[in-house]
């Protein structure tokens, strides 16, 4: 089975480094680019077409949410899963775009993955 190709989007590099750590360590994933503000996201999702795109809600240049409407609007097979501290306002908003694929609390990354992948593959 070919691994997932993964999108890392945030304009922290400390994280997307440490995401890309965690994913790395998966064997059904495969991290395949980075990026760190929301066109640069839409550009590289374009160009790289990944299964899964992570999307930091609170980024510059183009914002999270839009560049995940952007994203599944020209790519809806890609799943978005939706990364930020702010859990109530994560949560609502990604509820009511109805685009998203999941949400993850950067603080708790490490612990919430699994659920997520496993999630996805339903």
């Amino acid at each position: 089975m070919q691994p997932l190709k993964v999108l890392i989007a945030d304009n922290n590099e400390s994280f997307r480094k440490r995401l890309a750590r965690i994913l790395g360590a998966q064997e059904r994933l495969e991290v395949i680019g980075e990026a760190k503000n929301g066109l640069e996201t839409v550009s590289k999702a374009t160009l790289l077409n990944p299964d899964i795109v992570f999307i930091e809600v609170l980024m510059p240049r183009l914002n999270g949410l839009d560049a995940a409407v952007a994203i599944k609007r020209r790519f809806p097979h890609m799943r978005i899963i939706i990364t930020s501290h702010e859990e109530k306002t994560s949560h609502a908003i990604a509820d009511l775009i109805l685009l998203v694929d999941a949400y993850i609390n950067k603080s708790t990354v490490e612990g919430d993955l699994p659920k997520y992948f496993q999630q996805l593959s339903t």
